[in-house]
């Protein structure tokens, strides 16, 4: 599954990730990233394996191969000696 990050509104607060909750160990999972990680990919191993992943991506699966604009598609051209920096943060709170 793939799909357009967006901004949603959290406890009042906006948040830029993913919310996982796990009710019978007490605790949700926070994952976060600014906005140069406009897309996520969610994996689970083909399911039935007891887990996902959500891993925050700058561009979409096989991006430079689709027929779409680099602003859609998320391909970055970052010249040689350019640089690139993003931020994620992982927390855990109780429910």
């Amino acid at each position: 599954c793939h799909c357009p990050m967006t901004t949603e509104i959290y406890s009042g607060k906006p948040l830029h990730g993913a919310v996982i909750e796990y009710p019978s160990a007490g605790y949700r999972v926070f994952y976060e990233s600014d906005d140069n990680y406009p897309q996520w990919c969610l994996f689970n191993g083909g399911g039935g394996n007891g887990y996902f992943c959500p891993e925050p991506m700058t561009w979409m699966i096989d991006a430079p191969n689709l027929n779409l604009p680099d602003n859609e598609s998320g391909v970055i051209d970052l010249a040689p000696g350019g640089i690139w920096q993003a931020q994620t943060k992982i927390r855990l709170e109780d429910i």
